[in-house]
């Protein structure tokens, strides 16, 4: 009887030590999994420098290439929002973000998309001297513009941030000749508002008078 009631408490124990041994290996799958997950994507367009990247309005990461991930995880069911702190310039570009925010659900999230645009600006200046009579302007020797009056002037045709622009004088107005300065360069972040065309009458060496006898 003695043997029996021993052997039942070695069985009874072998069965709790099991049962706590395998309660335990459960836990330690569970402390293993990850808790928190990287928040990345593209850029795609990008061709200016200084373009930083914020989540959830800090971990400010500056990009340089076509690929990002932000260096502070974000937990499992947090919310995370990429935005654009500064964006690029040389040349001035505009980025946007598309799938930028969200809840982070137990992966990696990778799809978030930067696409960037170089932006425009315009050509122009002022006309001074001018009589009305058909002033054209060329910029880059193809794009016209009629001046009817002295004043300011613009072209529609914008142009990409950092490219070239020549503005000539296309068709002199009549019986005038008219000069551009300040007319070249390259568009560096800005608007161009200071060509500057002055016209002048033309003498008309045929209406002059000339009194030999004054000069004998």
């Amino acid at each position: 009887m003695k043997i029996s009631r021993v052997a039942a408490a070695l069985v009874i124990g072998a069965a709790l030590v099991l049962s706590g041994c395998g309660g335990g290996g459960g836990g330690g799958g569970s402390a293993g999994a990850p808790s928190s997950f990287s928040i990345g994507g593209t850029v795609t367009g990008l061709t200016g420098t200084g373009l930083v990247l914020q989540d959830n309005g800090g971990d400010n990461l500056a990009v340089t290439g076509s690929g990002f991930t932000f260096a502070t995880p974000v937990a499992a069911g947090a919310a995370y929002s990429v935005t654009v702190l500064t964006q690029p310039t040389n040349p001035s570009q505009t980025c946007t973000v598309t799938n930028g925010s969200g809840t982070v659900a137990g992966a990696n999230v990778a799809n978030v998309s930067v696409a960037c645009t170089t932006n425009s600006f315009t050509i122009g200046g002022t006309v001074n001297g001018h009589n009305g009579t058909g002033l054209t302007l060329r910029l880059n020797g193809t794009i016209n513009l009629i001046v009817g009056a002295n004043g300011g002037f613009t072209f529609a045709t914008a142009l990409t941030d950092g490219s070239a622009y020549s503005v000539t004088v296309f068709v002199q107005p009549l019986g005038q000749s008219c000069a551009v300065s300040g007319g070249a360069g390259t568009l560096a972040g800005a608007n161009v508002t200071g060509v500057n065309v002055v016209c002048m009458d033309n003498v008309n060496w045929d209406s002059l008078i000339w009194d030999t006898d004054k000069w004998s």
